[in-house]
């Protein structure tokens, strides 16, 4: 309806929430198909710019980089583009390719914007998943919990329901059954009504069957 209104970047809005939920359930083929659509779309930097944070998520890393490469090129005195996208997009494709401790690095530059208009839970969400990537599930469950305590920043982003999941994994990786449980079932009840075959919902019940 939409693109029939003309109304391109509203489209592109629209598709680029689909694809972060798409990405972070599990669904990479249908992100992919999203995403290229938001970039086909999108005529602001913004949205392509966290069109490549997705992508990067996504396991498109080279995708994601001459996205970023090309808008720091077009935009060189941008700051959030330089101060956020920038390392927030180089964390995600370094957590990626296996290297946690290079990606935490990355993200420390983009501290003071944490939870901000440009930044979101993004820096947070990535450096919980690089900590658990490190298996240091105490640090991990800090970060997810940020991004739970600053629910405010988008009350209906995806990213607050996966950090539930994420927050019940650190916890389960801590040894804390109990707390584990909890939060596995806290995400189970959030997404009740998902469709079964879901990716990620089909591992988080595995994921908790093995703790009762």
């Amino acid at each position: 309806m939409a693109l029939e209104s003309n109304l391109k970047e509203a489209a592109a809005d629209m598709l680029l929430t689909q694809a972060t939920a798409d990405a972070l359930a599990g669904e990479s083929a249908q992100a992919r198909r999203n995403l290229a659509n938001v970039i086909r779309f999108a005529g602001s930097k913004t949205e392509q710019a966290q069109a490549a944070r997705v992508m990067a998520l996504n396991g498109q890393p080279a995708e994601a980089r001459r996205i970023m490469d090309r808008l720091v090129r077009e935009n060189p005195s941008d700051t959030l583009l330089n101060a956020v996208d920038v390392p927030v997009v180089l964390a995600a494709r370094q957590l990626g390719g296996g290297q946690a401790e290079q990606a935490l690095r990355s993200l420390e530059a983009v501290k003071p914007y944490e939870f901000g208009i440009g930044a979101g839970f993004f820096p947070n969400y990535v450096r919980a998943l690089a900590y658990l990537q490190l298996r240091k599930p105490h640090e991990a469950a800090a970060e997810f919990q940020a991004v739970l305590d600053h629910r405010g920043v988008a009350a209906l982003e995806t990213m607050l329901a996966t950090s539930r999941l994420g927050l019940a994994r650190a916890y389960a990786m801590q040894g804390d059954a109990t707390q584990a449980r909890a939060s596995y079932q806290e995400f189970l009840t959030l997404w009740k009504d998902a469709d079964p075959d879901i990716p990620l919902l089909k591992q988080a019940k595995a994921e908790s069957a093995k703790l009762q």
